[in-house]
């Protein structure tokens, strides 16, 4: 019987790395994210962010424009990925910090973008550090 390894490397990888990701089928309007982003949100699995209106509602608002042109730059081919640090806000009302990093990975036959990924690394304690300095 041959094993999935793959699968299984992956799912553990996951759990273990410092980093999450995030999908986002643009056509559908749809939002994935890992079970890294959503522990470190204090989200539960079943509160999956859905939309990506929902995504940008978990982003602080004095970041949300420097989100939204980092992303509308990648949308638009001015820019092959983009890297951007932002807060998310948590369940509980607290923020997190996060550097992300993402691109469109596939378009359709006119150029038009099709789905989106991205890796984040929660880097608040580094923020607070930052801050103490």
């Amino acid at each position: 019987m041959k094993k999935n390894y793959k699968t299984k490397d992956l799912l553990a990888n996951e759990e273990i790395s410092p980093f999450g990701f995030i999908n986002w089928d643009i056509s559908a309007n749809t939002v994935k994210i890992c079970p890294y982003i959503a522990k470190t949100l204090a989200f539960k699995t079943k509160d999956k962010i859905q939309t990506y209106h929902a995504y940008l509602e978990l982003i602080h608002p004095d970041d949300v424009s420097q989100v939204e042109d980092a992303i509308e730059s990648v949308l638009k081919k001015k820019k092959s990925y983009i890297v951007v640090e932002s807060r998310k806000l948590c369940r509980d009302g607290t923020w997190r910090w996060f550097n992300c990093h993402a691109k469109v990975i596939v378009f359709d036959i006119k150029g038009n973008p099709l789905h989106a990924t991205g890796m984040c690394t929660d880097i608040t304690h580094a923020k607070e550090n930052e801050h103490k300095i």
